[in-house]
């Protein structure tokens, strides 16, 4: 089980072909495919506008953190946003996703 950040997002950071969140002292960091919701778009990463979407998250706190059993992962904030990230061995190596905290890190991977 990932554990859900205590502090609300401080940083987003774009990093070659990969990005972060960042919750003060913990992060996740996404390698595949990643899509931003809010209650009027889905940008998917790529498209134009993702980039603007996922730092908007700077601010907001994660209600909840969910790994479906396909290997997706799901965070919710307190405004409706999401990140819906969906791993394919397609899209990535081993790690699809990883998680990094004080307790430690939990990686995901493709399907």
């Amino acid at each position: 089980m990932v554990p859900v950040p205590a502090e609300p997002v401080s940083q987003v950071v774009f990093i070659d072909d990969y990005f972060q969140v960042v919750f003060q002292d913990e992060r996740f960091s996404f390698y595949c495919p990643v899509e931003v919701r809010s209650d009027d778009r889905r940008l998917t990463q790529g498209q134009p506008g993702f980039c603007d979407a996922a730092v908007e998250l700077i601010g907001e706190r994660a209600t909840s953190v969910v790994v479906g059993k396909d290997g997706d992962l799901t965070i919710a904030f307190s405004s409706g946003a999401g990140l819906l990230a969906r791993p394919s061995p397609l899209d990535v190596g081993p790690e699809a996703w990883q998680f990094n905290g004080l307790g430690g890190h939990i990686v995901g991977s493709a399907r």
